[in-house]
């Protein structure tokens, strides 16, 4: 009987043992890799513009990576068993998310505006060569000269 209760507390323990053994592993770790996506996502989308060009898009994102980067930090000043990241790392893919479309966005606005300043430079000229041709207006000082040097034949 003596043997049976003693096999029992060993498989007490054992059980005591290998349950914080598994709370040890894998207990919450901070998302630094998550962080670390978050931050190249952001980095990447200022390169494309983001700030400038789809502000509240960005500025979104930012706000989503500094909110999980102080959770991250009040999370570690608690006890290691009692850690959670949940909410970190749902902000964190957030400002990824936020931050590839403001950087998509951004890159859509520029080619936008590059466009419409082609077409307005087209559509000028073309008035302009028509109106030219008609006589309803004519040629600056600075065109003539060039259209001039343009039209005049080597020797």
């Amino acid at each position: 009987m003596g043997n049976a209760c003693r096999n029992t507390k060993i498989q007490s323990l054992a059980v005591v043992f290998a349950c914080f053994s598994w709370l040890f592993v894998n207990c919450a770790k901070a998302p630094e890799q998550k962080l670390t996506d978050a931050q190249e996502a952001l980095d990447s989308a200022k390169a494309a513009g983001a700030a400038e060009y789809a502000k509240g898009e960005f500025l979104c994102a930012e706000d989503f990576y500094y909110s999980a980067f102080n959770d991250i930090q009040d999370e570690k000043k608690h006890f290691l068993f009692l850690r959670n990241y949940d909410d970190a790392c749902r902000m964190l893919d957030s400002s990824i998310c936020s931050a590839q479309k403001a950087g998509k966005t951004a890159e859509i606005v520029k080619w936008r505006i590059e466009a419409e300043k082609k077409l307005a430079a087209e559509r000028v000229n073309s008035f302009k060569a028509k109106y030219l041709s008609q006589g309803k207006i004519t040629q600056n000082k600075n065109e003539q000269k060039t259209q001039t040097a343009v039209n005049r034949k080597p020797l």
